[in-house]
């Protein structure tokens, strides 16, 4: 196994995207501890994570590339997923809302959006923390 942040991403990425997420957690696990402040690791693992259905978990390694890069538009957008899975619809809301103010164009993000505006709706706030 490599002991190299690097060498350890890459393979990691390479498992993820072969349909191996366990194998790409433990590996990107590793990375997290070698270069702990590499945002590209901690999305990689948070992928990873939510591949597997470890929705928390995911949740953990999103809000960590948040806070090392809070401009991170797809950190915002996997990161309000996964608190809209864990049910966290305001949270989710306000997170999907950035995503979506940072790039308008993302298909991907005006549909979680609306799908947790939809989720958040017979809450009163439409599941954006009554912030629209």
């Amino acid at each position: 196994m490599p002991d190299d942040a690097y060498d350890l991403y890459t393979l990691g990425c390479e498992m993820l995207s072969t349909g191996n997420p366990a194998q790409a957690a433990l590996l990107l696990e590793r990375a997290c501890l070698l270069e702990e402040g590499k945002s590209s690791i901690w999305e990689a693992l948070g992928r990873a994570r939510f591949a597997m259905r470890w929705h928390e978990e995911a949740s953990e390694a999103f809000k960590k590339v948040l806070e090392i890069d809070p401009s991170n538009h797809y950190a915002h957008y996997c990161f309000a997923v996964c608190l809209e899975v864990l049910g966290r619809l305001e949270e989710a809301g306000g997170h999907i809302k950035l995503a979506l103010a940072m790039a308008p164009e993302n298909e991907d993000y005006e549909v979680a959006y609306a799908r947790i505006r939809m989720r958040g709706s017979g809450r009163g706030d439409g599941g954006t923390g009554g912030q629209d």
